[in-house]
Formats: structure tokens, C-alpha cells, sequence
């Protein structure tokens, strides 16, 4: 087999094939080794997700969703995991990707939040800091 010169094609970009020749120096495949794996790349350049943003999902009439039996309980108290500051912009930059590529689903549901209301006589919580996060942003 003698594969062809690269080629950028659709999702395999020039680029792409450099970071990818960078990752993987060395002598562990020969020259036609590793222009066999870059027309490989390239005939099904498709089936490579670089991002996020790129990667599919299963059709469903192929793979049907696997359901998974759970046994229902209350849990004692429904609170968020605390995020440190340092940390908040990187996680809010991560949840937001997982949204825009369909990894996370949108939900709103404040059920469980709704169903009892406790009175509570100390300060209201720092809404200040919450607040400025999504300032200028349509709820």
C-alpha cells in the first residue's frame, strides 16, 4: 500500500496533523507507517471528535438508551457541592461547553426546593456574589 501526500480534509486540518506528528515523534512507526495513519485519518476524518463540540451521539434506533434501575429515596438535604472561587469561572467554562455540545441537558426543575418552605430568621445568603455572574445575562 502506498498512501497519498496529506491532504487537509474536513475535520483533519493541517494543523490537526502537526499536533498530531507532535504527540507521536519518534521512531515508533516508519515514515509509510505514519502516512498510512494520516490517510487513514483523513478517509475517515468524521469519525475523529478534536473538541467537545465536534463529538456525536449514538442514534437512538441503533442504541437505545440504557436505563438504569435506581432505588428511589430523600435525600437529607439537597445542597450543591460548594465551588471554590478560584475555581468558579473554570467550572462555569466547562458546564457551559458540556451544555453547548448536548452533553448536559438543561434543567430547572425546583420540585423537591418548592415542596417545604423553612423560616429562617438569620442574614439572607450573599446574593451579591451570585449575582455578578450573570450580570447583563436574560434568566
Amino acid at each position: 500500500t502506498h498512501p497519498p501526500e496529506f491532504t487537509p480534509t474536513g475535520r483533519y486540518t493541517a494543523e490537526r496533523q502537526q499536533a498530531f506528528d507532535k504527540v507521536h515523534d519518534g521512531d515508533f512507526l516508519l515514515p509509510e507507517e505514519r502516512k498510512l495513519v494520516h490517510h487513514f485519518m483523513m478517509e475517515q476524518n468524521g469519525a475523529f471528535a478534536w473538541d467537545d463540540t465536534e463529538r456525536g451521539q449514538f442514534r437512538e434506533d441503533f442504541f437505545p438508551p440504557v436505563v438504569i434501575p435506581t432505588v428511589e429515596h430523600t435525600p437529607w438535604v439537597y445542597k450543591n457541592i460548594p465551588i471554590p472561587p478560584g475555581l468558579y469561572d473554570e467550572v462555569c467554562k466547562i458546564i457551559r461547553s458540556k451544555r453547548d455540545s448536548g452533553v448536559y441537558e438543561p434543567s430547572n426543575s425546583l420540585e423537591p426546593l418548592n415542596a417545604v418552605t423553612i423560616a429562617h430568621s438569620g442574614l439572607p445568603p450573599a446574593t451579591e456574589d451570585l449575582a455578578t455572574h450573570f450580570a447583563g445575562r436574560a434568566c
